[in-house]
């Protein structure tokens, strides 16, 4: 019988191997932490400064002519995050985020009319319609940087 032998040269090999390592020892809850945090800073930069939802629709401007969803910053300043399994969940715990973000009609609990400041002047309504104002979500800038932070996130693991 005869004797085979083959040498071969791979470049890289260890290099690939050590990078391999890494990754099966890389921190996805680190990495779902970061991008949890930069969609609430996304979204706090939407509600102080854009005023426009994700896809870009400017919000219509309120009646009191104060900047829009940023009348005392509290909305801005309750935007949270929380990671889990595979997921991240932002939003707001406060009573009135949904009527801001996806608009309705608000009605009197008790009386017959709503009575509330508009301006300088007291406005009193049977209803009010709120107009759906978007602030949750991902533009298709917020995806592009999403994508470099996981980017950078994963060369770093890699080094």
């Amino acid at each position: 019988m005869g004797d085979l032998a083959v040498d071969m040269q791979l470049d890289g090999l260890e290099q690939a191997t050590q990078a391999i390592e890494r990754l099966a020892g890389w921190d996805r809850f680190e990495l779902m932490d970061v991008i949890g945090r930069l969609v609430q800073l996304q979204t706090r930069q939407r509600i102080a400064v854009e005023k426009q939802g994700p896809d870009g629709q400017a919000w219509q401007k309120n009646r009191k002519g104060s900047s829009t969803l940023y009348a005392s910053g509290a909305l801005h300043d309750s935007i949270d995050y929380r990671t889990g399994l595979g997921q991240i969940i932002v939003g707001s715990p406060l009573i009135y985020a949904a009527i801001h973000h996806f608009g309705g009609i608000i009605k009197p609990k008790k009386g017959k009319v709503l009575s509330f400041m508009a301006g300088n002047s007291r406005v009193f309504a049977k209803s009010v319609t709120m107009p759906a104002r978007p602030y949750l979500g991902i533009s298709s800038d917020n995806a592009r940087e999403i994508e470099e932070v996981v980017g950078d996130f994963m060369q770093e693991v890699l080094k």
